[in-house]
């Protein structure tokens, strides 16, 4: 007896794939499915490259970490996705299964990944370098009056709530991440209702809302820009990909998803461009200067009052 899902038409045109699930795509829709992410991970291969040799060059051991994941995950979807639309082409019919639940766990891996630059660079590193760099300022200087200290106090305490916002995000998206990996492992792509995956999907992709106030303080303009679009053009995506009686609406899904990563890969790189790390650096050495120059005014003031108690007058 021949399963119906080992079906396959020889025609180029018109030939039906009796997939999993209600979705029906024709041989040309799986072509494109295939093609537009086969071309969308040839292309992230060297921007994800560009964008590590950067993380190296100008940032710190955080930078490259987090863009490693960051870039890992970007990739893995892609291959994914494409191996996963590529199966009844290159008659493979039998792990079609296998690699559908590759490639939905690819998407909660991107969607964590994508998130953990910016939460433990924007949120996380430059809030605790910051307070670093003026903890050690501070530290070189005497405290003139308790005012002082209470203005120190103030400006610590948002940004130790913003490293606290920074790794609750991290860890709550990548608990996400193995909820929804696991899910999929055991029960099976199939197994897990669309309309529950999607829902997922979408509540992991906005999860930046519980910490807006902080990425907008921290985030480049430029780059809150970038990742607002980006979760709306992923958003936007999924109503083609629901709408299953659509032609070629996985393939619109697939461009869709395409811009998505674009906007976020921008934000992201927006982060380390050398311009944003230089401004950085120039806003701290501003700051500690800022600082110094009443204290060194003090110090010549009194210099000048202890020259003038040593003059002997005839």
């Amino acid at each position: 007896m021949i399963n119906s899902t080992d079906i396959l038409v020889e025609n180029n045109e018109a030939a039906l794939f009796l997939n999993d699930g209600p979705e029906v795509q024709t041989y040309s829709e799986e072509v494109l499915n295939s093609l537009s992410h086969g071309i969308g991970l040839l292309l992230c291969i060297p921007a994800v490259f560009f964008l590590l040799s950067l993380a190296r060059m100008k940032g710190s051991k955080w930078h490259v970490v987090s863009c490693t994941i960051y870039g890992i995950t970007l990739m893995t979807m892609y291959f994914c996705s494409t191996l996963y639309h590529s199966v009844d082409i290159i008659h493979l019919q039998k792990y079609r299964n296998f690699f559908k639940d590759l490639d939905h766990c690819a998407i909660y891996m991107l969607i964590a990944g994508t998130y953990t630059p910016l939460t433990l660079i924007n949120l996380v590193y430059n809030n605790l370098n910051h307070n670093n760099n003026n903890s050690s300022s501070s530290s070189n200087q005497p405290m003139i009056n308790g005012g002082q200290q209470q203005q120190q106090q103030k400006i610590k305490t948002p940004i130790a709530k913003a490293v606290k916002i920074g790794w609750a995000m991290f860890v709550l998206i990548w608990a996400m991440c193995v909820l929804g990996v696991g899910s999929k492992l055991v029960l099976g792509a199939n197994g897990v209702p669309d309309i529950i995956s999607n829902s997922f999907y979408l509540l992991m992709g906005w999860v930046s809302v519980i910490g807006l106030k902080d990425l907008i303080k921290n985030l480049p303009q430029k780059g809150l820009k970038l990742l607002v679009s980006g979760g709306i053009t992923y958003t936007g995506g999924v109503g083609f990909l629901i709408w299953e009686t659509a032609p070629f609406n996985h393939a619109v899904w697939h461009l869709f998803v395409s811009a998505g990563t674009l906007f976020h890969y921008f934000c992201i790189l927006e982060s380390l461009l050398p311009s944003n790390l230089l401004k950085k650096d120039n806003e701290h050495n501003h700051h500690h200067n800022h600082h110094q120059q009443p204290h060194q005014i003090q110090n010549q003031n009194q210099n000048l009052v202890n020259g003038a108690n040593v003059v002997v007058v005839p």
